[in-house]
């Protein structure tokens, strides 16, 4: 279903790490030079009948939040990205 009603930007990066906050892992913001994640950036098709799908599958330890990534080709985009709640 989310492959039929997306279309894939590319690979990307945002400025963040990696936790583990027990029973969850999940990507935090972080302002270190050196922090990275790198995950995929999809288009939504239709995001106002796929992000509350989304948002039910993540569950309440995550945060949805509009975040800067830059793709591998350089550009800059804002996405969508589950943050761990804090």
């Amino acid at each position: 279903m989310f492959h039929a009603n997306s279309e894939f930007l590319g690979t990307a990066r945002m400025q963040g790490r990696l936790v583990r906050s027990h029973p969850h892992r999940g990507i935090v913001r972080s302002n270190k030079p050196g922090d990275w994640v790198e995950g995929e950036v999809f288009q939504l098709n239709d995001p106002s009948m796929l992000l509350p799908i989304l948002d039910e599958y993540e569950g309440p330890a995550y945060k949805r939040t509009s975040v800067p990534v830059q793709l591998d080709s350089g550009k800059r985009v804002r996405a969508w990205m589950y943050l761990l709640k804090a």
